[in-house]
């Protein structure tokens, strides 16, 4: 298979030997990569900047098909993201947000929209006060251009309208929101109407407006746990962000 350039975020980097590294790249228009950037800690060489998790570059890569690592010949670093290395939450929320590529998307498989998502998260991170609602909105990013978006105004049990209501249940086997029952069903979470309401906010895109930090969490809560019963297991950098509650 031919060489290909492609701007990437790196999301993983490990020591293979005294020279070299494997390393997991997210690129834009090739998606997931593993690869052996043979080299890569050798002065000189072709690998500029060095690879860190979280940062934005520019490689070369000869791919081969899974699971086989590809090999990675270039990079050169065009982009840091300050915030992930000067405060710890923004450090956690974006080991999260890459470990959630990581096992949601499968290798060589492109996804240009999650690679935009996943960059403009990482730089709204230096706004703190915009980092819940910029973390909500990327969640909800990966469900929907993975084909796992939740039905939000439609009643997933009996397919019709969805009553107003003050509080519902999120059913994760439905794929979306119900009328409020007292027969919940593992994998179903009773959630309150100001919860939906942020959901349908990061679901339009925009800014999230009108609702208190606490609801935005607990939307992203939400999120997390929903994508956890799709996956089938917990991401590892999850419960530095969401410890081991569940959805409310």
């Amino acid at each position: 298979m031919a060489s290909f350039r492609d701007e990437c975020v790196c999301i993983g980097a490990w020591d293979w030997s005294e020279t070299s590294q494997t390393v997991r790249l997210l690129a834009r228009r090739h998606g997931l990569i593993r690869g052996l950037a043979k080299g890569s800690r050798r002065e000189p060489s072709n690998f500029h900047g060095g690879f860190e998790p979280l940062t934005r570059g520019e490689s070369i890569i000869s791919p081969k098909p899974p699971p086989g690592l590809s090999n990675v010949t270039s990079w050169t670093l065009v982009e840091i993201f300050p915030a992930v290395r000067s405060d710890l939450a923004s450090f956690h929320i974006g080991m999260y947000a890459a470990d959630l590529i990581a096992h949601v998307i499968i290798d060589a498989d492109p996804h240009p929209e999650l690679y935009d998502s996943l960059i403009g998260l990482l730089r709204q991170l230096v706004e703190t006060a915009r980092t819940d609602a910029a973390l909500l909105r990327f969640q909800w990013s990966v469900l929907e251009h993975t084909g796992h978006r939740p039905e939000l105004d439609a009643d997933v049990a009996i397919r019709g309208p969805l009553s107003p209501a003050g509080a519902y249940v999120f059913d994760s086997r439905l794929g979306g929101v119900r009328a409020d029952s007292s027969n919940a069903t593992q994998g179903a979470w009773r959630i309150r109407h100001t919860t939906l309401e942020a959901l349908r906010q990061a679901r339009a895109g925009g800014h999230i407006q009108g609702l208190a930090v606490e609801t935005v969490r607990r939307a992203s809560r939400l999120l997390h746990v929903y994508a956890r019963e799709i996956l089938g297991r917990e991401t590892p950098a999850a419960r530095f962000l969401f410890g081991d509650s569940d959805a409310s």
